[in-house]
């Protein structure tokens, strides 16, 4: 997608989506449920990171702040976690958590994955949790990540797997009562690197080395009914809200209770579990 033109309208599109009001306020209401519910895809980043005490971690897209808050423990004492996003209303979320969670080392930063605002060699590793999907121009993206890395540092992304998997049953619902655009061709979308080697691929072309990739199945869990975790899918889930509030009240009902319907498979006792798919990519700067 080589149309500068196209390139931008992508990525003010990214911009508001993540920036509107009604995102941000639904990622701060649902932050504590989201981090427990994704905890076992926030400790694959730490652990395959090799995150240590005294480390210096860029983390890209970081929403409401994981894996940035997990990592800011885990390089504690002595290291530091730079959590970057497109929003600013986001950040400000990272702050408000990063206080409440009493971490001192987190610092925030708004930037463009495309132009990162650091020397080189700044950092030691740099992680993103279901951001990489959604950078514009991938090829410079990446450039940028392995230029702010030290020698031998080392970089960790976690993108979808495929759309057939638990996680997506709400969306797969949506489906059968919206028309939900396909992407154009080369258009950042939530499961552009589902098939297995595609990011590699692309952080071969920019240079890193050792890279390689797994997919792994993660179990997830969160306290709470099937309608928490709908409202919650509604709330944060930037680019379906509009297409669910256009529809009429009678097929909107109609929506609601198919989903719950779907959600109650995974109800076991006072929680809902249930597995992920994601693809874990790790490259190194020589």
């Amino acid at each position: 997608m080589a149309d500068p033109g196209k390139q931008q309208r992508f990525r003010e599109r990214v911009r508001r989506d993540w920036d509107d009001p009604v995102t941000i306020a639904g990622w701060k209401k649902w932050g504590a449920s989201s981090a427990e519910f994704l905890a076992g895809v926030n400790r694959a980043i730490v652990e395959t990171a090799g995150a240590a005490p005294g480390q210096a971690i860029l983390d890209i897209a970081s929403g409401a702040g994981q894996p940035a808050l997990m990592l800011a423990r885990a390089v504690a004492p002595g290291g530091t976690v730079t959590a970057t996003d497109l929003s600013a209303g986001m950040l400000a979320v990272v702050e408000e958590n990063a206080q409440r969670e009493k971490l001192s080392n987190v610092r925030v930063k708004q930037a463009d994955v495309e132009s990162l605002p650091f020397p080189n060699a700044s950092f030691d590793r740099v992680t993103c949790r279901f951001g990489a999907m959604f950078f514009i121009d991938p090829a410079r993206a990446m450039g940028e990540c392995l230029r702010v890395l030290t020698p031998g540092g080392k970089a960790v992304f976690v993108v979808w797997g495929p759309p057939q998997q638990p996680f997506f049953v709400p969306a797969a619902i949506l489906r059968k009562f919206v028309d939900i655009p396909e992407p154009e061709p080369g258009a950042p979308h939530i499961f552009r690197y589902a098939a297995p080697g595609s990011l590699s691929e692309v952080l071969r072309q920019a240079g890193f080395t050792q890279v390689h990739e797994d997919a792994r199945k993660i179990p997830c869990e969160r306290v709470g009914t099937p309608e928490s975790a709908w409202q919650e899918f509604y709330d944060m889930a930037a680019p379906f809200r509009p297409l669910i509030a256009g529809l009429p009240p009678a097929r909107r009902a109609e929506l609601d209770a198919a989903a719950l319907a779907a959600l109650r498979q995974f109800v076991a006792g006072d929680r809902m579990k249930l597995h992920v798919d994601v693809n874990v990519v790790v490259g190194d700067r020589p």
